[in-house]
């Protein structure tokens, strides 16, 4: 029921239910003749109205005509104007009671109509029922926002706690990890040191043994050979302890690994790169935290994004920004694609390098290797055409149109994308092109006294990036089978680019954190820098000579490597954080850096704000979680849904 019944003030039941409504009357006094009275004119407004009758409020009313208007010697002649329409409806009516509230100075009449059309009667009673539904429909509407606006405040803190609740347990996993690893890594000391004794001891109980037998039963020699042994046996106890410490401090850091855990994180991950995504265009914001760059799309980063979404059986996601790329971002001339975009899709820089369209070609290809989907393989084409024409007569590519420097990095991204082509379309050409840029690196790219890659042609300088790519992108068994050597780069990497330093994340925990630094933090003066996406890099890196050093029998060096891997991936998880973004307030993701603003060695700083949110980071983190190479088909095969054949090369 929308109205109730009610009375009138003489207890003869109303035959009419009452509904509220206002709008203005225009009142006067007809006598017994039905003639208006002269001068005698009223504004009054409506309280509630009926099919029989309505209500009227008026500010000021003659006295002497309300006995004569009881009695029903006069009668009201009554105009309404009914809203929407701005016509009157006069109609005739006569007093049934009248009250009098002396504080206001106010008069109600409760008037019953005489004549009136029944057209305007249901159309004034249809407008004072819609006034009812209308004033309760729009508080329900208001209730039912208020209680949505409630759910979704509860739901975001919700999962804004399980973000936490996942971060807090990432961190605790990794300080268990941590804990464990340096008691593996003491105990493997001290069994090396005591292994080393051992075979000392025995090599002396020989010689005595040895001079035992030449000289005549001297009892001294016995004595002290006696003695060595005792100590031989010794050492041999001590050196059974620490083994079976170390397997039990292997197997409490076995209990800390969590697959379900692993695959929470990812999924959190990319829920912050689906949350983060435009609708419009599929672009995403590779910063999210500085103002400066929070709408810049870089094509670098919207690759790995491609990758990772390809990975993880999101292709519609990864379509989305391929779509952009392939019919609507902008090119320069030579049809080639800028550094970044504007989420809004216009570009942010009219500057072109030969890196993030290497990598937009190897996304293409990813894509299709993990998908089974050929739609973007003409892209790639386009970008390999493009590539070729650009080479130098050595085989090298400079950063791009109007540069004149080169970069290893490039070049390398190059290599691996040539390859990869190769591996889709077994076309010879591609195989050439590769070959040509392995010569210029091999030439201009890698320091053969040194055993490390330069950062590009006639520059020394260290950059973390050609350590990690140059093993991802050749391969352990390449580098070697052409004299650079793939032990003597990661360890140069280790000597002069691990770093240990303290990290603060936005929930206020100072953590510290060991990772790979952009460059030789000792030549910048700004104290270490974590580069979790180069940090990243390298963790994969660590993997694939994991893998390498297993191929090879080397079972002990393997184990070695993976124990870096995972050491990494365990410093990566301490540095997840909860996004700060309104659109990502329920995922996890990683910051760019240890440290904003920070001089990074090679002519550009890290993103400002404490609170940047990096794409390429949390990508690659993914790609660290699942042990995928994405600057390679190499170690990937058991992604892959396609196994590329002669037939592939149709599609390109």
């Amino acid at each position: 029921m929308f109205f109730s019944k009610k009375y009138p003030r003489d207890n003869e039941q109303r035959r009419y239910y009452r509904l509220k409504s206002i709008f203005p009357v225009e009142v006067s006094v007809l006598d017994e003749n039905d003639n208006e009275l002269e001068g005698v004119l009223y504004h009054a407004f409506s309280r509630d109205v009926s099919l029989g009758g309505i209500k009227l409020e008026i500010s000021k009313f003659d006295p002497a005509l309300l006995d004569r208007l009881l009695k029903k010697e006069y009668r009201l002649l009554i105009k309404m104007e009914i809203p929407p329409h701005e016509r009157t409806h006069p109609s005739i009516a006569e007093v049934h009671w009248i009250s009098y509230e002396k504080e206001k100075n106010k008069y109600y009449l409760g008037l019953r109509y005489l004549r009136i059309d029944p057209q305007v009667r249901n159309e004034l009673f249809s407008h004072a029922r819609w006034g009812v539904w209308k004033t309760r429909l729009l508080k329900g509407i208001f209730l039912l926002l208020a209680l949505f606006f409630v759910y979704a405040i509860y739901t975001i803190k919700n999962l804004r706690h399980h973000a936490l609740d996942l971060q807090r347990e990432n961190i605790s996993v990794a300080r268990d990890r941590s804990f464990y690893s340096s008691q593996i890594d003491g105990l493997r000391q001290r069994e090396d040191e005591l292994t080393k004794k051992l075979h000392e001891s025995e090599e002396r109980i020989r010689k005595i043994e040895k001079m035992y037998q030449e000289v005549s039963a001297d009892d001294s020699l016995k004595k002290e050979i006696e003695i060595l042994k005792k100590e031989r046996e010794e050492l041999k106890d001590q050196l059974a302890a620490i083994q079976k410490g170390r397997l039990t401090a292997r197997r409490q850091m076995k209990k800390t690994e969590d697959a379900k855990l692993t695959q929470k994180t990812i999924q959190s991950l990319l829920g912050w790169m689906r949350v983060k995504q435009s609708s419009q265009n599929g672009l995403i914001p590779s910063f999210s935290g500085d103002d400066e760059l929070k709408d810049v799309s870089y094509t670098y980063d919207q690759a790995l994004a491609v990758i990772a979404f390809s990975l993880c059986n999101d292709g519609e996601r990864a379509k989305k920004i391929l779509d952009y790329y392939k019919f609507f971002a902008a090119k320069n001339e030579e049809g080639v694609y800028y550094n970044g975009y504007y989420t809004s899709g216009t570009p942010s820089e009219y500057v072109v390098h030969v890196g993030p369209n290497t990598w937009l070609g190897i996304s293409a290809v990813q894509y299709f290797l993990l998908t089974g989907d050929p739609s973007y393989l003409q892209m790639a084409k386009k970008i390999a055409v493009w590539l070729k024409g650009f080479m130098d007569e050595e085989g090298g590519l400079k950063g791009g149109p109007g540069i004149t420097w080169y970069s290893t990095e490039h070049n390398l991204d190059a290599y691996a994308f040539f390859d990869m082509v190769y591996y889709v379309t077994r076309d010879k050409e591609y195989l050439a092109l590769k070959e040509r840029s392995l010569k210029w690196i091999m030439e201009h790219g890698y320091d053969n006294k040194l055993k490390r890659f330069r950062r590009g042609r006639g520059d020394s300088t260290i950059a973390t990036d050609t350590f990690s790519w140059g093993i991802a992108a050749i391969g352990p068994e390449a580098l070697t089978e052409n004299s650079m050597e793939p032990f003597s780069i990661i360890d140069y990497a280790e000597e002069n680019c691990k770093v240990t330093t303290s990290f603060r994340n936005r929930h206020g925990q100072v953590i510290q954190v060991t990772g790979f630094d952009f460059a030789r933090s000792r030549h910048i003066g700004r104290g270490g820098v974590v580069s979790t996406e180069w940090t990243a890099q390298m963790a994969v890196a660590y993997a694939i000579m994991a893998d390498y050093c297993w191929s090879t029998g080397d079972f002990q060096q393997s184990e070695k490597y993976m124990e870096q891997y995972r050491f990494f991936l365990n410093e990566l998880q301490k540095m997840l954080i909860v996004s700060s973004d309104k659109k990502g307030v329920s995922h996890l993701c990683l910051p760019y850096a240890s440290q904003p603003e920070a001089d990074t060695g090679h002519g550009w700083r890290t993103p400002g704000g404490k609170k940047t949110e990096s794409l390429s980071s949390s990508s690659y983190y993914i790609f660290t979680l699942k042990r995928f190479n994405p600057i390679s088909y190499r170690e990937n095969e058991a992604y892959y849904k396609v196994k590329p054949t002669g037939k592939t090369s149709q599609m390109f």
